[in-house]
């Protein structure tokens, strides 16, 4: 994962420039002042933001009518928690990214965990930022999102940089099995005898899931198998 650069904050990152082209952004974040920041860090730097649409959760995102106005989405999956569908994070940005494939998203994320980073960036979420990074990098993201190009703050970089993707390999089908039915709430005895497998090589299929995906403790494990709607 070489591609990727440390984002810089230059002035020039931030200013308007006098032909460009608003930011017709629709935002998804069940967080109000999420919203009235991106409106009010706009306004402060002087950017062309204009907030289009705004999705509480992701049963009023999906196939929201100002998705097909806007030209950029900010979105935090979380959304997906409280919703009534059953669609977990990953799952919705995925059906995003197949509903409004050529709509620049940007991923706003209090997300630490290495696995899930490099499934967004599989996902082709290209643009990801962490609620945690200072706010005008959130506009840099935007504008840089806006204009095709690939960004990850400085958080997300590090993540990257903790388990780069080519020491990684996809999972086994077994190895997937294994953590979804992990994720459930089963034991590693229960599993060896629901597979019909010795509980040293379900053992084993856990501890091979987990380099693969540079995971170094059990709450990362759960965590990922939430976010990828594992645990259903």
């Amino acid at each position: 994962m070489t591609g990727w650069s440390l984002p810089v904050l230059h002035a020039d990152d931030v200013a308007a420039e006098p032909e460009q082209t608003p930011l017709r952004t629709f935002v998804a974040d069940n967080q109000p002042l999420i919203v009235d920041g991106i409106r009010s860090l706009g306004a402060a730097l002087h950017l062309r933001v204009e907030v289009v649409g705004v999705a509480a959760s992701a049963s009023s995102l999906i196939g929201a009518p100002g998705l097909e106005a806007c030209n950029l989405l900010v979105v935090d999956p979380r959304i997906a928690d409280d919703c009534d569908l059953g669609i977990r994070r990953l799952p919705l940005l995925r059906e995003l990214r197949d509903r409004y494939p050529g709509l620049p998203i940007v991923v706003l994320t209090l997300l630490d965990n290495p696995a899930v980073l490099h499934e967004l960036l599989a996902l082709d979420m290209r643009t990801v930022v962490s609620k945690l990074s200072p706010s005008p990098e959130l506009l840099v993201a935007m504008r840089r999102a806006a204009m095709g190009e690939t960004y990850l703050c400085a958080r997300m970089r590090r993540l990257v940089e903790a388990c780069p993707m080519s020491l990684r390999s996809a999972l086994s089908k077994r190895e997937r099995e294994v953590i979804r039915l992990l994720a459930q709430g089963l034991t590693v005895t229960t599993i060896s005898e629901h597979l019909s497998r010795s509980v040293k090589t379900v053992s084993r299929h856990k501890i091979n899931a987990m380099r693969k995906l540079g995971i170094e403790n059990h709450s990362q494990l759960y965590a990922y198998a939430h976010e990828a709607g594992l645990d259903v």
